[in-house]
């Protein structure tokens, strides 16, 4: 008798943010070091420009270590940034962080019509599993949030169906 394979995964992803500066994300994280953030979604402008950039990626140490890097994004888009730090309730390994990462670049160029900073194209359309995500948004700050907040941007749930190749969303999750 062989192991089955898992008909679904899911992942509740707690985002916490938004964050300003690389410097603001060291300060929070210090405080709650409890919590393991391995994904990160940042927004901001690039000098001179009219429309918001974004940039979604995961890291094996802490944010901002991954933020200091000489080569890293972050510095691309200085003005305006908001910074999401994100961290799975769940276990996982690499393969889930690669996962959630993926499915949050796809969200992201869809939602914003563009591509996003990332120079890397990923695929999850060859997952033999339905996915599900939850995203579950924290403002610790209590930072007022514009209209084109990264949080308001992407929806609150998603589901990857394997059989039929379709994303489906819900924007918001509302109260019974």
């Amino acid at each position: 008798m062989g192991t089955k394979k898992s008909l679904s995964k899911t992942y509740v992803i707690s985002w916490y943010g938004p964050f300003h500066s690389i410097e603001e994300t060291k300060d929070w994280l210090c405080q709650n070091d409890n919590i393991d953030c391995r994904l990160y979604l940042v927004q901001g402008k690039k000098p001179n420009a009219k429309n918001y950039s974004y940039y979604c990626g995961q890291t094996t140490r802490t944010v901002p270590e991954r933020f200091n890097d000489k080569d890293h994004h972050i510095r691309e888009i200085p003005n305006k940034r908001n910074i999401w730090i994100g961290a799975l309730g769940n276990r996982y390994n690499k393969e889930d962080i690669d996962i959630a990462e993926n499915m949050f670049i796809h969200l992201l160029s869809i939602e914003t019509n563009e591509q996003c900073i990332n120079d890397r194209k990923r695929d999850f359309h060859s997952l033999d599993c339905n996915v599900f995500f939850v995203s579950k948004w924290n403002n610790p700050k209590r930072h007022c949030q514009p209209e084109c907040s990264i949080k308001l941007l992407l929806p609150e749930v998603v589901v990857y169906f394997t059989d039929t190749d379709e994303v489906k969303t819900a924007k918001k999750l509302r109260y019974l």
